[in-house]
């Protein structure tokens, strides 16, 4: 699977407006409605749900989720975080939506604020959080150009060092979609991505940041990735399952091919057993394994069904054999 960088996932979402054809706010209301499933079967409605959106599309997502939530009977409450000055028109027709549902969703803060309109402005006093509380994350999305630092940092810390789950959507708010953060970010129990996994999901650097990812196809254009090279390969099981051999009836283990490993020296036999049993286990026919003297005795007994070749050195390899009869020859 290609993981794309975040150019390159915009491009994806253009191509499939253009091409399926589907409007940008329908294919936001079919990733939301994706979600929703997802996170209704998961969370039951018996706890709170504190829904943080911002005001790009990844805040219109949030909005629709609210919107969908609610439709099923949770208890949900919508912040809007006003961390840019620009609303895009899929926000801003979700937002409209949003204010002509039954019942209090869009929630003020603990001071006065824009006309009631339920945004959080910078450096308005943190909203309270309980602990049973389940927070959706919709504030930044995978188009974050920048670290988020200072007042919204904090936002994030006290998002973080509430006792309540979180759950991102798409990507949690303050990550790069293909590198390391640098800034504040949301430190995500669980996160559904959209189509793909992000590079960023897979990067050491993003541990404290990222739990448990799963991700789920919005029905984005597949001829896009025909289109495009990746950079990195996410590899899954869908990924290896061609490359793997049908095994017929009455093959026998000269069927899969010969193999010899070069391995170990005097206190590596755990290396030579470990790389030997590796080779057994992806399906190899015949596996010979040439090493010191002093791992004969060790190898025969982890591995009874490999050819030890000893050699005649007692503590390093020291002779080349003949590598006719192998298929493959690892080192």
């Amino acid at each position: 699977m290609e993981l794309l960088t975040a150019d390159q996932i915009r491009a994806w979402d253009s191509f499939t407006i253009q091409n399926e054809p589907i409007s940008s706010y329908n294919l936001m209301e079919r990733a939301s409605s994706i979600f929703t499933d997802w996170f209704s079967t998961i969370y039951d409605n018996q706890r709170p749900v504190l829904i943080f959106c911002g005001t790009g599309n990844n805040g219109g997502d949030g909005l629709a989720i609210a919107r969908f939530l609610h439709y099923l009977r949770y208890d949900v409450g919508v912040y809007i975080c006003r961390i840019s000055k620009n609303e895009t028109d899929d926000f801003a027709r979700n937002l409209v939506k949003i204010q002509g549902l039954e019942g209090t969703i869009l929630l003020r803060n603990e001071i006065p604020i824009e006309s009631g309109r339920g945004y959080i402005l910078e450096q308005d006093t943190f909203p309270t959080i309980s602990e049973n509380t389940i927070i959706i994350d919709a504030i930044l999305g995978s188009g974050l150009t920048r670290p988020v630092t200072g007042y919204w940092a904090s936002f994030f810390d006290h998002l973080n060092q509430s006792q309540a789950e979180i759950v991102s959507v798409d990507i949690p708010s303050g990550l790069f979609s293909d590198k390391h953060t640098e800034g504040g970010a949301i430190k995500a129990a669980r996160i559904l991505s959209f189509e793909i996994p992000k590079l960023a999901f897979l990067l050491p650097e993003n541990e404290p940041f990222v739990g448990d990812f799963e991700y789920k196809s919005i029905g984005l254009h597949q001829a896009f990735l025909e289109k495009i090279e990746a950079q990195n390969i996410f590899v899954t099981s869908d990924f290896i399952q061609p490359f793997l051999k049908k095994r017929k009836k009455f093959d026998h283990k000269g069927t899969y091919g010969h193999v010899l490993l070069v391995v170990g020296r005097s206190g590596m036999a755990g290396a030579a057993v470990l790389a030997a049993r590796a080779c057994m286990r992806s399906g190899v026919g015949l596996l010979t394994v040439q090493t010191p003297l002093c791992n004969q005795l060790i190898l025969q007994i982890s591995l009874p069904e490999a050819i030890v070749v000893a050699d005649q050195n007692e503590t390093e390899l020291s002779q080349i054999i003949d590598c006719q009869p192998y298929s493959a020859i690892g080192i």
